[in-house]
């Protein structure tokens, strides 16, 4: 069982940082590098393809578009182990802004982008820590799964 954990760690590792960073050409300014650590999904049983579709095309072309996709928010901005195993992820709101970014720029962005945020009048979104975003998640789901009252009687 342990090994079993150890091997699952070590391949959401790749999938969370080597992979996502390569995907999107910020692992390496290099892009033959990007390409083929973007291949490293592949351990994971994931497609490159796929994932590119995905990720890289549908999710990022409609970040925070209302009723599309609405997922940035940060959290743990101080945790620098999390921080480090999932790419820099928790700083949702700077990668979504600047995707071709290495993550390992996002924390030293993040102060920049929610002054500019303050300065245009727009809500920085932060969870403290990742407790408290996993609940703001699970409340999320309730709510996107209960029906509005005039689909419920449909």
């Amino acid at each position: 069982m342990l090994l079993w954990l150890v091997m699952g760690m070590g391949i959401s590792g790749i999938g969370m940082s080597v992979m996502h960073d390569a995907n999107h050409g910020a692992f390496s300014k290099n892009a033959a590098i990007n390409k083929w650590m973007s291949y490293t999904t592949n351990l994971a049983g994931a497609g490159v393809l796929n994932w590119k579709l995905q990720h890289n095309i549908l999710h990022h072309t409609y970040t925070n578009v209302h009723n599309v996709d609405e997922t940035t928010v940060n959290f743990s901005p101080r945790n620098k182990l999390l921080s480090w195993y999932i790419c820099g992820l928790n700083f949702q709101i700077e990668h979504h802004l600047f995707p071709k970014v290495c993550h390992v720029h996002y924390p030293k962005l993040a102060p920049i982008v929610k002054q500019t945020a303050s300065e245009f009048g727009l809500t920085y979104l932060e969870n403290k820590s990742f407790f408290t975003a996993v609940s703001s998640h699970i409340e999320s789901l309730k709510r996107f799964g209960a029906p509005k009252f005039d689909e419920a009687i449909v």
